[in-house]
C-alpha cells in the first residue's frame, strides 16, 4: 500500500529544506506519496541555486501547493487532512504557533516529525512537554539541543543540519573568486544579501537593500585593501533599484545572476539580514555580519534568539558575540560601514573568527545530513 506524507514548512530556508526532503524521500521509494505545503513557491525560493533538485519543486509534480498566509496554510492543511488519509506529517523549523496542526493531524491518528528547529537554548518546560506527548519524533539539527530534549522526554534524534550537503562547495576562497568573475586574488569581496526574498518587493526592504549596500560600500573605500561589493542573485532584485544604488556607492558593485554560494565562499564577509543566513554564510567559512532592522523585529526576536539575546547563529551557538550584529537602533550606516571596514582590515581577528566558526559547522555534521532525515521519516511509516 502506498505511504502518504504530509510536509509542512513556512519561508525561504524551510522551503529548501522541505524540496531536498522530498528528493531524498523519493530516491529512498519512488512509490511514496507526498505533498507539501509552504508560504512561498520553492522555485522563488532561490531552491535549485542552494544545490536541491530543481525537478522536486517544478509546478507540473503536483506535490508543492503554494499558499501566502498563515490562515491560508492551515485552512489547506485541514483540508487535505479531510481529503487524504496521510501516514506521517513533517513539520519544518517547529515553535509554538504549530501546536493547531498537531492537534488536527493528532485526532486522525497521523505520525509527527518535528525537523530543523530554530537553534534557540531557551525552551520551555511547557513547550518540551507537549513536544513529547504529542510528536513521535524530533529530527535536531543543532547537536546543543539533543540535552535539552532528552531532559523533556522527548523521542530526539541529531541528524545533522541540511545546509551541510546544500552549502557543500569544493572550491578554495580564490577559485570561488575566479568563478564570480575576479582574476585578483588580492580583491576582497563582501556579498551583500539584503533579505530571503527579491529586495524590490516592498519599501521596507528597499530602505534596507540601500542601507546595507551603500554602508558597505563606504566601509569598502574607507579599506586600504581592494575591496569590492558583490550581489549574487541579482536577478532577484529591482532592476531600478540597483541601478540607483550603484550609481550612489563609492566603491565599485559587481552584480551577478545566481551564484549565491560561490559568492559567499569568495567572500570575505557577507553583509546579511536573517539568522538562517548567518548559518549560511558559516558553512562556507564567510564570516556575517547580520543587520537587523524592522517592524518584525521583535517577533523575529523572540523566536529566534538564544539565552543571551543573540540572532546570529553563529553567536547564539558559541553562546557570545563570535560575528558581528548590528539590531534595530545599532542597525544604521556608520555601524555597518565601521564593522565592515574592520573586519576586512583586521585579518588577523578575521582568521580568529573563521577557526572558531568551522568548530561550530564541523559539530552540524557530515554530508548525508538529508539522507539521514529522510531515512528516519521512512522508519516511521
Amino acid at each position: 500500500m502506498t505511504k502518504k506524507i504530509l510536509i509542512l514548512s513556512g519561508g525561504h530556508f524551510a522551503a529548501v529544506y522541505a524540496a531536498s526532503l522530498i528528493g531524498a524521500l523519493k530516491l529512498l521509494d519512488s512509490s511514496l506519496n507526498i505533498k507539501a505545503l509552504c508560504d512561498v513557491h520553492l522555485r522563488e525560493v532561490g531552491m535549485d541555486l542552494l544545490g536541491a533538485d530543481s525537478a522536486v519543486a517544478d509546478e507540473s509534480s503536483g506535490i508543492i501547493e503554494k499558499v501566502s498566509s498563515e490562515t491560508e496554510v492551515f485552512s489547506v492543511f485541514k483540508k487535505y487532512l479531510n481529503e487524504e488519509t496521510y501516514d506521517c506529517l513533517v513539520m519544518i523549523d517547529f515553535d509554538d504557533s504549530k501546536f493547531r496542526y498537531v492537534k488536527e493531524a493528532s485526532k486522525r491518528g497521523i505520525k509527527l516529525v518535528q525537523y530543523n528547529n530554530p537553534p534557540t537554548v531557551e525552551l520551555s518546560n511547557k513547550f518540551l512537554t507537549r513536544t513529547s506527548a504529542a510528536v513521535d519524533r524530533a529530527l535536531l539539527t543543532f547537536p546543543h539541543l539533543a540535552p535539552l530534549y532528552e531532559s523533556g522526554g522527548v523521542n530526539a534524534e541529531f541528524v545533522g543540519h541540511p545546509l551541510v550537503d546544500l552549502m557543500g562547495i569544493d572550491m578554495t576562497r580564490d577559485e570561488a573568486k575566479y568563478a564570480v568573475g575576479y582574476d585578483d586574488r588580492y580583491e576582497r569581496p563582501i556579498a551583500i544579501l539584503p533579505s530571503d526574498f527579491p529586495a524590490g518587493s516592498d519599501e521596507e526592504m528597499a530602505d534596507m537593500f540601500r542601507l546595507i549596500v551603500t554602508a558597505a560600500a563606504e566601509g569598502a573605500a574607507a579599506s586600504i585593501r581592494k575591496v569590492r561589493i558583490l550581489i549574487p542573485e541579482a536577478e532577484r532584485y529591482d532592476r531600478d533599484l540597483l541601478s540607483e544604488i550603484v550609481k550612489i556607492c563609492p566603491a565599485r558593485i559587481k552584480c551577478i545572476d545566481g551564484q549565491r554560494k560561490e559568492a559567499l565562499r569568495a567572500s570575505h564577509t557577507a553583509v546579511v539580514t536573517s539568522g538562517a543566513a548567518t548559518l549560511e554564510a558559516m558553512m562556507v567559512d564567510t564570516p556575517p555580519i547580520l543587520v537587523q532592522q524592522s517592524s518584525k523585529f521583535k517577533s523575529a526576536l523572540s523566536s529566534l534568539m538564544g539565552k543571551k539575546g543573540y540572532l546570529s547563529v553563529p553567536n547564539i551557538i558559541s553562546g557570545k558575540r563570535l560575528t558581528p550584529e548590528l539590531l534595530n537602533k545599532q542597525a544604521n550606516h556608520q555601524n555597518v560601514s565601521e564593522e565592515v571596514c574592520g573586519l576586512v582590515e583586521d585579518t588577523v581577528a578575521m582568521q580568529l573568527m573563521v577557526k572558531e566558526m568551522i568548530e561550530i559547522k564541523n559539530s552540524l555534521g557530515s554530508p548525508g545530513t538529508i539522507k539521514k532525515a529522510a531515512e528516519a521519516v521512512y522508519r516511521l511509516l
